[in-house]
């Protein structure tokens, strides 16, 4: 379960590279936002310790 952890981590931080330059190059996306919560969301139960 650890590698589910850490490719969710590198996923989130992926995106939010992409969100960044694609903000900075054609504005802000809503969809694109969006899609970043939902990564977000999917994801947040890799980061509580049983």
């Amino acid at each position: 379960m650890k590698y589910l952890k850490w490719l969710w981590l590198v996923s989130v931080l992926a995106f939010i590279i992409y969100f960044v330059n694609e903000w900075l190059q054609r504005g802000f996306d809503p969809v694109l936002f969006a899609s970043g919560i939902g990564l977000s969301v999917a994801g947040i139960g890799f980061l509580s310790k049983k």
